[in-house]
């Protein structure tokens, strides 16, 4: 690995002159997510999977953030619903709207106050931004992404209100919004158990693959 690569990680601090060197620098949270995601895409790892790992991620973190008492946090969160509640549909640009999702998702992890679940939140956030513009479901689809503030905007309502059980429901309605996405853009009409699983909701069964047609027997003379 080059030398220098260390320190495009802020692993490695490099200091010129008199009493310079290498010196190790303690990462922060997102130099570890951006390692982690780099990891996961290396290993090919399938936006499914990341979809389906977000659900419960964020359902834990809505339900954290309902029940905690960081004033501060909840105003925050206040001023960003405010924020997005402004910007017209038409006038919402792709990168803004990832930005509001980051903040979104950086306000929910100091409400929640679990740094743990929050660095996993992080980690597919960054993953997610390695896509490529044909994986990603909100590329060129503002209904898509009008349709999901929509439902973050709920989610942020409950949070602020401090309702833990509409939170959750509304964080899973967020996370099934995007799965069927998935879904569509894959072009299947049915899903994995273990997406469903962890967004709590019923299973839904494969549907039976058709028939093999049958061979024309052969008459022999």
């Amino acid at each position: 690995m080059p030398a220098h690569a260390p320190a495009q990680e802020n692993l490695l601090r490099v200091k010129r002159g008199v009493g310079g060197g290498y010196f190790v620098s303690r990462p922060d949270s997102r130099t570890v997510a951006h390692m982690a995601a780099v990891f996961l895409r290396t290993r090919h790892t399938r936006v499914s999977e990341v979809i389906g790992a977000i659900a419960p991620i964020r359902i834990e973190l809505a339900k954290l953030a309902a029940a905690g008492n960081n004033e501060a946090a909840r105003e925050e969160m206040r001023q960003f619903l405010a924020k997005d509640r402004e910007t017209p549909d038409d006038q919402i640009r792709y990168r803004d709207f990832l930005r509001s999702e980051r903040d979104f998702g950086r306000i929910l992890g100091e409400m929640g106050d679990n740094k743990l679940i929050s660095l996993f939140l992080d980690i597919l956030y960054d993953f997610s931004g390695l896509l490529g513009r044909g994986e990603d479901i909100y590329v060129n689809r503002p209904d898509r992404v009008n349709e999901y503030r929509d439902k973050r905007n709920r989610l942020a309502e409950a949070i602020i209100e401090g309702d833990v059980e509409l939170s959750i429901v509304a964080a899973r309605r967020c996370a099934l919004a995007a799965q069927d996405w998935i879904l569509q853009d894959l072009g299947r009409q049915s899903t994995s158990s273990a997406f469903l699983h962890l967004a709590g909701e019923v299973e839904v069964k494969e549907a039976p693959a058709p028939a093999k047609p049958r061979k024309a027997a052969v008459t022999r003379a």
